[in-house]
């Protein structure tokens, strides 16, 4: 039987999984050890290792993703979700977590409470996705956010920064996934066009605009208020963890935040 080019980047995603747990795992052990010793001197080199492994998740989620995404068998859990409690729970992790980068973020709401049927870790993932653009654009001394606007239709999530913009004032074109995953390893350049193609998959879609003035981008995501179809409320069924009990928002900004931000005693707290 021929395998085609998809099975075989989600067979590898499986064995890349694999590693990473074995990786984790030795970590894990390791931390006790690094922590009972009175120099600090290994912390480092923990928190070295610990961001590495992130990274490697993060790239595994996203190559993952992109086979999915082309398949068309994107793997959901889907639940009524709170879409303020949500976004206020990420970005307040998201605004600790930001303080080493020198970058400001902050967090604002208007509007009705709304709910949302769909998977939560996408949700999740698209908002961490584009929140890790925004810091990104922003630097050191800039200032990035979300402001979540919502009525009986829909969802709006805007992450905006005061960063250079788009050159020219256009945004960047379209991609298709599999020219991406050449990229330069900064989340192998996925992570818009992957949220644009989740965005679509649930229904809504991702705009990107020039800020006001000069300077900054808007990342807006559209999603549609929903409930299930039958109208009864149900229990998720036991969620997969596709970031092994790793904190979401550590692993998908893990290639900007310092490794300090690793430490085995922040870890453990």
């Amino acid at each position: 039987m021929q395998i085609d080019d998809v099975e075989l980047e989600l067979a590898v995603t499986e064995q890349l999984r694999g590693r990473l747990g074995d990786l984790m795992g030795a970590a894990q052990m390791l931390s006790p050890l690094v922590l009972d010793q009175e120099s600090r001197e290994y912390d480092r080199y923990m928190a070295m290792m610990d961001q590495s492994i992130c990274r490697m998740l993060r790239l595994t989620e996203h190559l993952e993703l992109a086979a999915q995404l082309r398949r068309g068998i994107l793997r959901e859990q889907k639940e009524v979700i709170d879409a303020a409690e949500l976004c206020r729970e990420l970005c307040l992790q998201v605004e600790g977590a930001a303080r080493p980068l020198g970058t400001a973020f902050g967090y604002e709401q208007e509007g009705p409470d709304t709910f949302l049927y769909g998977d939560r870790s996408m949700m999740s993932r698209m908002l961490l996705s584009l929140v890790g653009n925004a810091l990104r654009a922003a630097g050191p001394e800039g200032h990035a956010g979300v402001r979540l606007s919502m009525d009986r239709k829909q969802a709006k999530i805007t992450v905006w920064d005061d960063g250079p913009g788009m050159p020219g004032g256009e945004p960047a074109p379209k991609r298709d996934l599999k020219d991406l995953l050449t990229d330069d390893g900064r989340g192998l350049g996925l992570s818009l066009e992957l949220v644009r193609r989740m965005a679509a998959n649930w229904g809504g879609r991702l705009m990107i605009e020039q800020g006001e003035g000069v300077r900054g981008l808007r990342a807006v995501l559209s999603l549609p208020a929903g409930e299930p179809e039958s109208g009864v409320l149900r229990t998720p069924k036991s969620r997969f963890d596709a970031s092994a009990g790793l904190s979401p928002v550590l692993v998908e900004l893990s290639d900007i935040l310092p490794s300090e931000s690793y430490l085995p005693q922040d870890l453990e707290g």
